[in-house]
């Protein structure tokens, strides 16, 4: 907890952690000029403010930067504990339609990795024409080896007319990144088989209503042997099947009941389709 949230419950006249609360004083403050404490319980202390304006200032210079220049430069804050201005993806956009007319897909050009960029929430100029929809792939080899990646999927994508993105796990959450994403009309995920993916999924379905699709490998029931992920709990495990529900994964719901396990799609890359 930070200094400023602690300092934020005292003014709010709430028992704080008051161990926490002295390690994180700046060292020109001395906690018995400031405070006076009463013990709530084991660990939580009532506190009465005794200087007030000394108080005001503390919970002035305590307050989060709002920006990771201005915490580089603050007395008590560090860039690091502020998410930076700016954004970026890795991309490799669709081809041109002109592009693919009159030629057999051996002959067709290679994607080109790009960048789409934000920053202030504003996006910088792209290098390329956005696609209609986009995937998203949450995991980096599988990201660089997508064409070998996507053959495990046998599902109405048109990934021919779609940018493809790293989704980079919870990267793809930073709402700094909305300006790419939004004007997609679809974002297919093509996210891990456990909690995290599904969630974050769930977390880009509520913040585009009918537009997110969770992908899951053809015949997945035969891929059961690549299920060898240990849930970090059974907590985990629970909120999966009920992640499972909600995105339509009725396969994956099953898989997750019999196995017990989940799933890391780079496991995907050491299977062949054929074998599937």
């Amino acid at each position: 907890m930070s200094l400023h949230t602690l300092l934020q419950k005292i003014s709010d006249n709430k028992p704080v952690n008051f161990e926490r609360l002295i390690t994180l004083l700046p060292p020109q403050y001395k906690w018995s000029d400031l405070f006076t404490i009463t013990q709530a319980n084991k660990k939580q202390y009532q506190v009465t403010i005794k200087d007030q304006a000394a108080f005001n200032t503390l919970i002035e210079l305590a307050t989060p930067a709002q920006s990771r220049a201005s915490a580089a430069a603050h007395l008590l804050q560090s860039s690091h504990a502020v998410t930076c201005d700016s954004a970026y993806m890795l991309c490799f956009p669709a081809l041109p339609s002109s592009s693919t007319m009159s030629v057999t897909t051996d002959q067709l050009p290679q994607r080109q990795l790009h960048c789409a960029a934000t920053l202030h929430h504003t996006l910088v100029s792209l290098p390329y024409t956005p696609a209609k929809c986009a995937v998203l792939i949450e995991n980096q080899d599988c990201f660089f080896q997508w064409q070998a990646f996507l053959e495990h999927f046998d599902c109405p994508v048109p990934i021919d007319e779609c940018d493809i993105y790293f989704a980079g796990g919870k990267r793809i959450l930073n709402d700094k990144l909305a300006p790419i994403l939004a004007p997609y009309e679809v974002l297919y995920c093509f996210f891990d088989y456990d909690y995290e993916g599904l969630h974050i999924a769930s977390i880009l379905q509520a913040r585009y209503p009918k537009r997110v699709l969770f992908l899951a490998p053809a015949e997945l029931t035969k891929l059961a042997h690549l299920f060898t992920f240990n849930p970090n709990s059974v907590t985990d495990w629970q909120q999966s099947l009920i992640l499972c529900q909600s995105l339509n994964q009725g396969e994956l719901h099953e898989l997750f009941v019999t196995t017990r396990q989940f799933m890391e799609q780079e496991a995907l890359l050491n299977v062949l389709p054929a074998q599937r």
